[in-house]
């Protein structure tokens, strides 16, 4: 929910929103899978503390730099998925989860990785 350039909202406004937004959607239709925006650092982090009951998944994005040697660029990849996973790994095992969340501590969030070329 929400995505790049259109959220710009400080973390706290856009968890609430996250939320409220959660809610809804799953009043409609408690099956469907919520995608939460990531971005490591502080915004995962708090996304995982305050709304991880709220979420099916979350979302970073990896922006490769440009190779011009295509095999080079890719291999990229591998280094970014370790960076990321270890940070989430972090986050979970330090996590400073709200009274909600608590509950659902032990509920994993799937974590996506999405790579965007930057040549």
């Amino acid at each position: 929910m929400g995505n790049g350039s259109s959220v710009t909202c400080r973390s706290t406004k856009y968890v609430a929103r996250h939320r409220e937004i959660a809610n809804a959607m799953w009043a409609v239709d408690p099956k469907i899978q919520l995608v939460g925006v990531g971005a490591v650092g502080e915004w995962s982090r708090t996304m995982l503390e305050q709304v991880a009951s709220h979420m099916t998944f979350i979302s970073e994005h990896d922006y490769w730099h440009g190779d011009p040697d295509v095999v080079k660029h890719i291999e990229q990849a591998p280094e970014g998925i370790r960076r990321i996973a270890e940070a989430h790994r972090a986050y979970v095992a330090s996590c400073r989860f709200s009274r909600k969340e608590r509950a659902h501590r032990l509920r994993r969030v799937e974590l996506l990785v999405r790579f965007l070329r930057v040549w």
